[in-house]
């Protein structure tokens, strides 16, 4: 009998070493061994009597790394996302930059084969409709206007004030007439409405930022760096 609670002992501290193991695995390799963890806890839950002066350490150790690793789990998860639309906004960025150059043709703008080449080899799961949307923009980048290139700056300077309000950041103090006033207009237009839950208007204000079209050089990355500094650090 002893040498079986021995022989258990052995096979638990076993399945810990693994559990530890893949606990330190990050990434598409952790995910790749989640199904395996879960099949250990269950391997373990099936084992045989331990012995008395060891159990409670072992099972308070198995309970901590289950723990963990359902931690990681979500953690992992969440910046899996977050590197989707990291990558989304660089693929945008090619898009703005291939409508600038169809506007005013200049060396250095990709072509329209580079860049829907960039969207069909990504290899990430594009969040939402974002693919819809990039891909949309390039089949109208040869009708794009003048006018459309110099609206998006602002609409896209009332999105990040729109990010900020959300999130309860300050404005810069260039743009905070423009804030106060996007605040009146709005108390008016939503008077009596209930507001939006913050996760959600995250994904939408994510999707119109992507729909503006054209935006100029000179301001854009201080913009994106600006609208995207609270949510994809």
């Amino acid at each position: 009998m002893k040498e079986e609670r021995q022989n258990t002992k052995q096979h638990a501290e076993n399945i810990i070493q693994q559990l530890e193991e893949i606990l330190a695995k990050s990434g598409d390799e952790f995910f790749a061994e989640k199904s395996r963890a879960e099949s250990l806890q269950h391997e373990f839950q099936a084992i045989g009597e331990l012995p008395r002066e060891s159990a409670r350490a072992i099972i308070s150790r198995l309970q901590e790394l289950a723990d963990a690793i359902q931690q990681k789990t979500l953690a992992e998860r969440k910046a899996t996302v977050a590197r989707a639309w990291q990558e989304v906004f660089v693929i945008a960025d090619q898009v703005r930059r291939h409508e600038n150059g169809v506007l005013n043709p200049t060396a250095g703008a990709p072509s329209l084969e580079s860049v829907q080449n960039t969207i069909t080899g990504a290899s990430f799961k594009w969040p939402f409709d974002t693919k819809d949307l990039l891909e949309q923009r390039l089949n109208q980048a040869g009708s794009l206007t003048a006018q459309q290139q110099k609206d998006a700056e602002n609409k896209l300077r009332i999105l990040c004030i729109r990010a900020e309000i959300l999130t309860g950041h300050a404005t810069p103090e260039a743009d905070k007439s423009l804030r106060m006033q996007y605040q009146v207009e709005s108390l008016k237009q939503n008077f009596g409405r209930t507001q939006e839950a913050g996760g959600q208007s995250m994904i939408e204000l994510f999707s119109e930022w992507l729909s503006v079209p054209a935006a100029p050089d000179a301001t854009y990355t201080e913009l994106q760096e600006r609208f995207l500094r609270n949510w994809l650090v």
